[in-house]
């Protein structure tokens, strides 16, 4: 998402509450953003981290009613009543935001019209807009993720790096959500969309460059062996880097096999 942003022109910054502490809201005024916003992910369903986020937002809004604000990722998009539980937040995005967030971005600091741009709900004069399904992001056209916000930290990936390494799911378990994501997002039939291996092994080498402290990579975001494919081709590619490391994946009992193993 970052990178994509840099990609289209921006100047992206992120920001961390649990650094800034009271000084938040003067470090936003002093960067004057087109719009400032949070992302959540899957793991956020499960732990409190979602409303705290949900709230800061709203709290930044009370304070810069100028800025617009936003929220994307795993919340506002399984949530269709996500803009009515959380009316101060200006936009909410559903589905992949690597093309639907430069959109709004840009619309905005052109004083664009936001009905023009896939995949996202908003309040307007008191009606909720929702905008047309975005098309699922081209994950091989990705440019190298970006994560130099993250590597001004030290000690950020000490306890390792949780990294996405695909989108979608094979399978439609009664427990989990990725049956109202795939519903929402248009993506009911695709399956597994897997990042290429050699972006992956990009984003490994950043970490391994920038944070000699990380040790362990946890691609636990997904049925990581759905794919024999992918599975062989990028334990090949990780063997052959040589890197300071090792991996975690998540998977299912009826995806291993002898070969697998």
């Amino acid at each position: 998402m970052l990178a994509r942003l840099r990609a289209e022109g921006f100047t992206v910054d992120v920001l961390f509450k649990e650094k800034e502490g009271d000084r938040l809201l003067d470090r936003i005024r002093e960067r004057n953003p087109i719009m400032i916003g949070t992302f959540t992910d899957c793991y956020e369903l499960y732990i409190y981290n979602g409303s705290v986020n949900f709230a800061l937002v709203e709290e930044i809004k009370a304070a810069l009613p100028h800025i617009p604000t936003f929220v994307c990722g795993i919340h506002s998009t399984i949530s269709p009543d996500f803009p009515k539980l959380y009316p101060k937040i200006d936009l909410c995005f559903v589905g992949d935001v690597e093309n639907s967030l430069p959109k709004a971005a840009r619309c905005i600091e052109n004083n664009g019209d936001l009905r023009q741009v896939d995949g996202i709900s908003f309040w307007d004069n008191g009606v909720l807009i929702r905008n047309k399904t975005v098309a699922p992001t081209d994950l091989g056209s990705l440019p190298p993720p970006f994560f130099d916000p993250f590597f001004a930290s030290p000690g950020t990936f000490r306890l390792g790096l949780r990294f996405a390494f695909s989108r979608g799911c094979i399978n439609r378990c009664s427990f989990c959500y990725m049956h109202k994501y795939k519903e929402y997002t248009g993506t009911e039939g695709m399956g597994v969309r897997y990042y290429p291996v050699p972006y992956l092994m990009d984003a490994l080498k950043q970490a391994a460059k920038h944070h000699n402290d990380c040790k362990v990579v946890y691609f636990t975001y997904g049925t990581f062996t759905a794919s024999k494919e992918f599975t062989r081709e990028f334990c090949q590619a990780f063997r052959d880097s040589g890197l300071p490391m090792s991996f975690v994946i998540a998977t299912r009992l009826d995806r291993v096999d002898e070969e697998i193993a």
